[in-house]
């Protein structure tokens, strides 16, 4: 078909309609005035404005493997708009959220960076086994007898909700719920129970009345033994309780503590010791009628003290004033000021231990020299202590001198050896 064009520099008016006879016209500018006629691209841009300005759901598409996004690349997705929708293809957790296939992914909140996971909500397709209000009659609850099952359950008139042993929950009968209660056919709350149910023990569910223990024999002055079998309290306290009869109000029971027995017998007692008046004492201690007890000066003697442990004195170490105390000698040297210094004995020309051959090296001092107090003689000449010197000593119940070299045993001499020493 041929092509018709028309040229105009100038521009063109149109008196009549124009009809393009399905036609499309192209190649049109942006409009900029209300009366332009518009091209798509800004019919577009003026849609997507007004969707995202109104929050409106626009699907985006998919995500999960095959999709628009993966389920990674989806849950790392930091720019999104209010309204944007798409579908999952893919079951798992997405923005924090666990997805099942055909679920419906919805932002909520405009991001321009930095979006997070609560800017998600998910629109669940999956609705297997759920309740509709049409299952649930009058008085009908929810159970479950199997884990994710719940059914309803129809409450009938005069029953409980429960579960027998082995069984489902169940709208237990009264009978039924008396087994689960343990309560006979016929009882009545609160009842009263006989002194004879008491004593018999025929019946447990009543409450007993004052009265009725009191009838029941249990609780009285005529029977013997019938304390016997209940556990003993040997040192009661100020808050334990006795039963009484108040013989002042017809024999009703009143309870009574033991600090109350304990004041009201003192108060009778008191009575009693006043009576007594002590008499004056003599000897070691004396006193004058109920007066305090003194010791009279000069009457103590030493066989009437504390025995003192052998190699002990009287005094006292311990800071502050107190009590005497039995001190060691190694306490009294102590307080003495006195130490192995000033306490030594010395010996002098000492000739220690062992033989002069010229090979022995080794002599002993049966005594426990005072370390540094002890100056060892070889013919007459002081020796030097140390190692590397003339000897090395060792201290003890035995002291040991080895020498570097041994002393010598000549023919025409002997080395002599002498040790002066504090101990």
């Amino acid at each position: 078909m041929a092509t018709t064009k028309q040229r105009s520099s100038s521009q063109l008016y149109i008196d009549e309609n124009l009809d393009l006879n399905n036609k499309k016209a192209i190649n049109l500018s942006i409009c900029t005035d209300p009366s332009d006629a518009a091209n798509k691209q800004y019919v577009d841009n003026a849609v997507s404005s007004v969707i995202a300005g109104a929050d409106a759901m626009v699907f985006k598409g998919t995500v999960g493997t095959g999709g628009t996004y993966t389920i990674a690349a989806f849950n790392a997705l930091l720019i999104y708009n209010a309204g944007w929708t798409f579908r999952v293809i893919e079951a798992g957790t997405i923005k924090g959220k666990i997805c099942e296939i055909g679920d419906l992914l919805l932002a909520i909140v405009d991001r321009a960076s930095a979006g997070i996971d609560a800017d998600w909500t998910v629109a669940q397709t999956n609705i297997d086994g759920a309740l509709i209000k049409n299952d649930f009659d009058a008085n009908t609850i929810l159970k479950a007898d199997t884990d994710n099952n719940p059914v309803p359950l129809t409450v009938g008139e005069q029953t409980f909700v429960g579960r027998k042993t082995g069984a489902s929950i169940s709208a237990l009968t009264p009978a039924e719920a008396r087994v689960i209660l343990n309560v006979a056919d016929g009882a009545t709350a609160n009842a009263v129970c006989t002194g004879a149910e008491i004593d018999t023990g025929t019946d447990n569910i009543k409450y007993a009345s004052p009265l009725a223990i009191r009838n029941s024999g249990l609780i009285s002055t005529a029977a013997n033994g019938e304390f016997t079998s209940l556990a003993a309290k040997n040192a009661p306290v100020d808050a334990d309780e006795l039963l009484i009869e108040d013989s002042a109000a017809s024999a009703v029971k009143r309870k009574l503590t033991w600090g109350a027995v304990k004041a009201t017998l003192k108060t009778y007692f008191d009575t009693l010791y006043n009576l007594y008046v002590h008499p004056n004492h003599s000897g070691d201690v004396t006193s004058i009628a109920d007066g305090a007890t003194t010791i009279a000066n000069n009457a103590v003697s030493n066989a009437k003290l504390a025995d003192v442990p052998v190699s002990t004195m009287k005094g006292r170490v311990t800071a502050g004033a107190g009590d005497p105390e039995d001190l060691t000698v190694a306490q009294i040297r102590t307080l003495l000021g006195l130490n192995a210094a000033n306490l030594s004995q010395r010996t002098y020309r000492a000739v220690p231990a062992g033989t002069v051959n010229g090979s022995n090296v080794t002599f002993t001092i049966a005594a426990n020299v005072i370390s540094g107090t002890e100056e060892v003689f070889k013919n007459g000449i002081l020796m030097n202590a140390g190692a590397g010197n003339d000897y090395t000593i060792t201290y003890g119940a035995t002291t040991t001198i080895t020498f570097t070299t041994a002393p010598s045993a000549a023919s025409s001499y002997t080395d002599v050896i002498l040790v002066n020493y504090s101990f």
